[in-house]
């Protein structure tokens, strides 16, 4: 397992299939979580730290954005 911010996240070994997509998405939606923890919820401020623009971290946050092609 790797670990990410709080929780680990399984990742299959052998010939388990990776997700990486998915890895991703939860790696990012924890880096917005932990933003909006230090900058006391304030989505304007976590934004500008991350470089994201607002409507992308509120999509991310809220689990809107989707990476599938």
């Amino acid at each position: 397992m790797s670990r990410i911010g709080k929780q680990p996240i399984a990742i299959p070994s052998g010939d388990g299939i990776v997700d990486l997509a998915a890895i991703v998405r939860t790696y990012e939606k924890r880096v917005i979580e932990d933003m909006l923890a230090a900058t006391n919820g304030n989505q304007t401020v976590a934004a500008k730290r991350l470089s994201l623009p607002l409507r992308t971290l509120v999509d991310v946050a809220d689990g809107g954005i989707s990476h599938e092609q």
